[in-house]
């Protein structure tokens, strides 16, 4: 229904000029008049010309609003339509005024907001349309599907960029603190409409414009910062809230590689210097969203994974800290929280040990390392350092890294978590070959369903490195019972994974034998007692622990058993290890 202040007045035509020039000199105003750390404007530093000019666009508003319906393309409301009708044209004439008409009142709202604050009389006029333009908004957004994609994109991509600006105008007056806002939110359906365009952005639009990302993304900070109830948005234990993460869910037709995907899109889409801003909004929103269940992929996308390398080796170079510290926090979250040792080889294949001694080399000589970034940058050295226990990331490490590691004299070799890392590299590295060939041996000769040993027949490996076959058929034959593990998606470590574990720690123990019985004589000074030797694979350094077990039976001799502890992703993990047993009497 039109608002009651709207009357008869000038010709359609006349009217659409008239406000297309008065939203030409809102946009001059906003561009010239200078303004605070806000974006609005700054009235005691502006000129007597700049705020006469400024009052006559507000009379003229006035004016105009009391005299015309200025906007009588669509304050009567979208046709009415029901479900089994046919696709509406977006070039109908009646559609395609509407459309006109919204986009002015969008950019009018979001440019004079600048120039003028609410509350006041006109804001209260501008606001008393919301009700009929969300209404039309229910008509257009794609995900209703009333609009057929355009004839000559054969997509919505126009259509989604001016709900993007709509959206943005209609939200950017409100008061972000005020009680009002967060119930026109929670009554309305604008939360969902701009959430499914920042997920659907990539899928509505074939070649979206890169102003469009930059809308989408920063609508959804705006629908994040104003739903939150209790601490800053942003804050170190603040959490995103569930009707978001819920939406998001929903959007991404509960698909979390979808997310990712996206997510690694609009990392490419801000790769520009007027992009930091947003990037770092958009990547806190999506380390915060790894705090859902729900939206963490049990397998990462390759293709995303290498995107987020390359986005971040671009931050770095361009110097955008505040930016690398989000993507660092992002990876590190995906990484450690999915538990995909597969992602991890990715990222590491990518260059991510390389991105990250140019972080901190860079960083260094920046004096951008603050308590935040080092946290952020370490984390993600952490979680490559855990990687090392499984082979195929310190395989794809050792490839990648290998004679091309940092000097002794960098900034990245000298900083605690490299050196660490470097560590925990040159402790491991020696098992490789070992384990290589032992694999080889105890594994390859075997096929994984009939069980065939002969060394003529030519043995294949699935591509997950942890089951063989003589021949195409056994692996197909195989396949119903081996689907359940194959890529191990939820991070469980493969059977060749284990068996590293048990080459690094057998090596581990060999080489400090001495040290190992020398402690277990301090805890059990009597020699009453088996020991429990504990291998601590997830620290910075291995490190190893004894323990009292059962007493000692007459006769028997004094034994250590071996078992290995290390950490994946949020589980710690334990595994006892054959053939390490030490005699602790010698």
């Amino acid at each position: 229904m039109a608002p009651p202040f709207m009357q008869a007045g000038y010709s359609a035509n006349y009217t659409q000029k008239i406000l297309d020039g008065i939203i030409f000199e809102i946009m001059r105003l906003s561009i010239d008049t200078p303004a605070n750390d806000d974006g609005v404007t700054d009235f005691p530093t502006c000129t007597p010309d700049q705020i006469r000019r400024i009052h006559l666009v507000e009379a003229s508003i006035k004016k105009f609003l009391a005299r015309t319906r200025p906007f009588a393309a669509f304050d009567k409301g979208p046709p009415t339509r029901l479900y089994t009708d046919a696709r509406l044209n977006p070039r109908a004439p009646e559609i395609a005024a509407a459309r006109y008409s919204l986009r002015q009142y969008g950019t009018m709202c979001a440019e004079f907001y600048f120039l003028h604050q609410p509350p006041s009389p006109l804001w209260t006029s501008m606001t008393a349309y919301i009700p009929v333009v969300l209404e039309w908004v229910d008509l257009l957004h794609p995900m209703n599907r009333n609009i057929r994609p355009d004839p000559d994109s054969k997509d919505h991509h126009d259509i989604v960029y001016e709900l993007l600006r709509l959206l943005d105008g209609i939200l950017k007056p409100m008061d972000p603190l005020m009680e009002e806002t967060r119930m026109f939110l929670e009554r309305t359906e604008s939360t969902r409409y701009a959430l499914d365009l920042w997920c659907n952005l990539f899928r509505y639009s074939k070649t979206p414009r890169v102003d469009a990302a930059y809308k989408a993304s920063f609508l959804a900070n705006t629908i994040v910062f104003r739903s939150y109830r209790g601490p800053e948005p942003w804050s170190q234990g603040s959490r995103v809230p569930a009707v978001i993460s819920d939406s998001v869910a929903q959007f991404t037709g509960y698909r979390p590689r979808r997310l990712c995907r996206t997510i690694a899109r609009y990392g490419e889409a801000f790769r520009i210097p007027e992009a930091d801003t947003l990037a770092r909004g958009m990547f806190t929103f999506a380390s915060k969203l790894m705090d859902a269940s729900r939206l963490l992929p049990a397998v990462c996308p390759r293709e995303a994974i290498r995107s987020i390398v390359v986005s971040l080796d671009y931050y770095v170079k361009h110097r955008a800290w505040r930016v690398v510290e989000m993507v660092c926090f992002y990876l590190e979250r995906l990484l450690r929280l999915t538990r995909d040792h597969r992602a991890l080889e990715w990222a590491v294949n990518d260059g991510l040990f390389r991105v990250y001694t140019d972080t901190v080399d860079t960083g260094v000589r920046m004096g951008a390392l603050d308590q935040g970034f080092v946290g952020a940058v370490d984390g993600l050295a952490k979680v490559m350092r855990q990687g090392f226990v499984y082979w195929r990331v310190l395989r794809a490490f050792h490839r990648k890294n290998n004679g091309r590691l940092p000097s002794t004299h960098s900034f990245s070799a000298q900083h605690p978590a490299s050196r660490y890392t470097l560590a925990a590299y040159e402790a491991i590295k020696p098992s490789m070959h070992r384990a290589r060939v032992e694999w080889a041996e105890t594994v390859k000769q075997r096929c994984s369903f009939c069980k065939s040993t002969k060394a003529a027949i030519p043995i294949r490996a699935c591509s997950c490195r942890s089951v063989y076959y003589c021949s195409r058929v056994c692996q197909k034959r195989h396949w119903q019972e081996h689907r359940q593990q194959c890529d191990w998606p939820e991070g469980q470590s493969a059977p060749r994974d284990m068996h590293f574990v048990m080459c690094i720690t057998q090596d581990y123990v060999r080489r400090n034998e001495r040290a190992i019985i020398s402690l277990a004589q301090r805890v059990d000074p009597r020699r009453l007692h088996h020991a429990l030797i504990t291998v601590d694979l997830g620290n910075e350094v291995i490190r190893h622990d004894v323990q009292v077990e059962d007493a000692v039976e007459l006769g028997e001799a004094r034994t250590g058993t071996v078992i290995a502890t290390w950490v994946d992703g949020t589980k710690a993990l334990r595994l006892g290890i054959p053939d390490a047993s030490i005699l602790l009497d010698r």
